[in-house]
């Protein structure tokens, strides 16, 4: 017993290796304080709400009172929550799409918008509350608008 301990020993002082990083080693002992869950800033609860469609005008229909037969060469759809609208302009051929929008009604001067589908991307919007995607597979797509305090989401749209 005396020898394994006398070669524990040893082992131990011959040891050339370097001791963790300094924030490593905050990190981990901070996994076990008990208030640990108070020392990272807490993130606020965020709302989730889904925006009600308003309007949608496809792809080679027709206006109410339009006389031309060809119908609008843009679809456009509008939704809203409360004194928010959410402007959707969808334009192009099968190879490549556009995704226009503006934001109205919003009074927070930065807004983050992702659009949902073929991987998630992330815009912030410009001071007027316009983004744009360029898209290059049909799909089903949805967008969101993050504000300080909720989601505001579109419902599903085909392209």
């Amino acid at each position: 017993m005396k020898d394994r301990t006398e070669k524990i020993i040893e082992l131990i002082r011959s040891d050339r290796s370097t001791d963790a990083p300094e924030e490593a080693i905050k990190w981990v002992k901070n996994l076990y304080r008990t208030d640990f869950a108070h020392a990272v800033e807490p993130r606020p609860l965020l709302k989730r709400i889904l925006a009600a469609l308003q309007m949608d005008v496809s792809l080679g229909t027709a206006l109410q009172g339009e006389r031309a037969t060809q119908g609008t060469a843009v679809r456009t759809l509008v939704f809203t929550v409360d004194e928010l609208v959410i402007q959707i302009e969808v334009s192009g051929h099968s190879k490549r799409f556009e995704l226009i929008g503006q934001i109205l009604g919003s009074s927070e001067p930065n807004l983050t918008v992702q659009l949902k589908g073929a991987g998630v991307v992330k815009e912030i919007l410009t001071d007027d509350g316009q983004f744009q995607f360029s898209i290059t597979k049909k799909g089903d797509y949805s967008v969101s608008v993050l504000t300080d305090a909720s989601i505001i989401e579109t419902g599903t749209f085909s392209i």
